[in-house]
């Protein structure tokens, strides 16, 4: 049996949606949610996954995203933060035998971006099964 976690984190960050206006500059309180699939209920493997995920995320903290690395030739809206952070999380899962099947980034009580293995649907905690997801792509390319 498959069991699921969402695991919910927050950093602070400056970022700036048109990099050639300095005084676009502003900051947000991110939230990053992170589904995450097991097949084993090895809680200490668990805590560990979370503490490095919390550890990872922790890095971008009080930093100006646009400055960043990561976000060299982007602009760091919700959706590229959430594309450029979802390979590097499912990477650190992987290495705890988990499976991170979506990520959701978020930077207001209105806004939350949403990209993954598994399509959530319905409320923020309900997973479709995959035979219910079938039938509901199935309706959709009809």
């Amino acid at each position: 049996m498959k069991r699921t976690y969402k695991w919910q984190f927050h950093f602070n960050a400056v970022h700036n949606m048109t990099p050639e206006k300095e005084e676009n500059k502003h900051t947000h309180s991110f939230l990053v949610i992170l589904w995450m699939e097991v097949t084993d209920m090895d809680m200490e493997q668990q805590n560990l996954c979370e503490k490095e995920l919390k550890h990872y995320l922790g890095q971008y903290n009080g930093k100006y995203l646009n400055e960043l690395d990561k976000f060299q030739g982007k602009i760091p809206t919700i959706e590229t933060i959430c594309e450029t952070l979802y390979y590097d999380t499912e990477k650190i899962a992987a290495a705890y035998g988990m499976e991170q099947i979506q990520m959701e980034v978020g930077d207001s009580p209105v806004a939350l971006f949403v990209m993954g293995k598994k399509l959530l649907l319905g409320g923020t905690g309900q997973i479709v099964s995959d035979e219910l997801f079938e039938e509901y792509r199935q309706q959709l390319d009809q």
